[in-house]
């Protein structure tokens, strides 16, 4: 039977189909932010009876980040090859088309550091402008590379899952995960 996963982020919602013997597939979609990165249907539907290793398609709501309408001096943007680490879990950046943009996401700490960065890279608003190219986590920093393509704007979020405490032996509510927002500004070189 396909258990309820919906509301959940995506990396509980797999591990309770997976549990459950089924084999989740993740499809992403736009919705609003107030929903973003977590799984608002699936299918087979809830309570549906299905066989053992069926597959089950979550989707996934993307987060949709804001994106500044103010122009950039393109003056006032790195050439080459950059990396970036926000101070800040939103932050914005410009650089020239063509380059690498390298940036670590770093989590806050908040509820006491449990959890793990999203296996899944970050979201990109416009992958015609920037592309993702690698992702890599370990314990709360995660870094992802991505290529300037074309002149543009893009939004990029990283999600950072909490999780309860390993050795917690109460009920655990977890909170929502840390999203972290970047705007990537893609000028002409």
């Amino acid at each position: 039977m396909v258990p309820d996963v919906i509301g959940l982020r995506p990396a509980a919602a797999t591990s309770r189909l997976g549990d459950a013997g089924l084999s989740p597939q993740l499809v992403s979609s736009d919705a609003p932010e107030s929903s973003g990165g977590t799984v608002t249907g699936s299918d087979p539907s809830p309570g549906v009876t299905v066989a053992v290793g069926a597959p089950v398609s979550l989707t996934v709501a993307d987060r949709v980040a804001t994106t500044p309408t103010a122009p950039v001096d393109p003056s006032t943007c790195a050439s080459g090859n950059i990396a970036h680490m926000p101070t800040t879990q939103s932050g914005s950046i410009c650089i020239r088309v063509g380059y690498a943009l390298t940036v670590t996401f770093q989590s806050s700490g908040s509820w006491a550091g449990y959890g793990s960065w999203s296996r899944w890279p970050p979201t990109i608003s416009d992958s015609s402008t920037l592309r993702g190219v690698a992702w890599t986590r370990s314990g709360t920093s995660a870094t992802a590379v991505f290529r300037a393509a074309a002149v543009g704007t893009a939004a990029v979020t990283a999600t950072f899952d909490a999780t309860c405490a390993p050795n917690d032996t109460t009920p655990c509510t977890v909170p929502p995960g840390e999203f972290h927002d970047l705007t990537v500004t893609v000028v002409p070189d």
